[in-house]
C-alpha cells in the first residue's frame, strides 16, 4: 500500500482557519489511517505486506 497524498496551507497559523486545518489534518493524517487499516487484514492473512506512506519536501522543512 502506498500512501501518496498530501496538501498544505499557504497561510500562517494565525491565518488559518479551523476549516482548513481540519482539512489538512483528515487528509494528511486520517486518510493515511484509513487506508492503512483497509489493507492491515489482507497483509495480516497474507503473512506479509509493505506500507509506504510518502510525504513532500514541504514536510521536511516545516512549511
Amino acid at each position: 500500500m502506498l500512501a501518496n497524498a498530501g496538501i498544505m496551507s499557504f497561510g500562517t497559523v494565525a491565518e488559518m482557519t479551523d476549516a482548513t486545518w481540519q482539512q489538512m489534518i483528515d487528509t494528511n493524517l486520517t486518510g493515511v489511517l484509513h487506508a492503512m487499516r483497509a489493507v492491515l487484514p489482507t497483509m495480516i492473512a497474507q503473512g506479509s505486506g509493505w506500507i509506504v506512506a510518502t510525504a513532500s519536501m514541504a514536510g521536511r522543512a516545516g512549511m
